[in-house]
């Protein structure tokens, strides 16, 4: 069974960040992708093998097999560790993204 994408069908998801060209080129940062960023980091403090998975499959675009070779895992751990950081990183960001920013 492959990583699944971090989005799926009738998934409860908070909110959506955006990658396209305008996020990537606009002069003011996207608050999702630096949210995303920040908890991101928080997470690999906490468990950084799990971190690196998110790392080599949504920003390094490696298949499951591609990351089981990289970190020496079992797929199924390569599985668990992509559930476990999807469920921490949208809690993060629920709590996250939709606050107002800042004075």
């Amino acid at each position: 069974m492959p990583l699944a994408p971090a989005v799926r069908a009738g998934a409860a998801i908070p909110s959506k960040v955006n990658l396209d060209e305008s996020a990537v080129l606009s002069p003011a940062p996207d608050r999702s992708i630096l949210a995303l960023d920040e908890a991101l980091t928080a997470f690999s403090q906490v468990a950084p093998r799990q971190a690196k998975v998110v790392e080599l499959h949504y920003f390094g675009g490696l298949t499951e097999e591609e990351i089981v070779a990289a970190l020496k895992i079992s797929p199924r751990t390569a599985r668990r560790d992509w559930h476990f950081a999807k469920a921490w990183l949208l809690r993060e960001l629920s709590h996250t993204i939709g606050k107002p920013s800042g004075p």
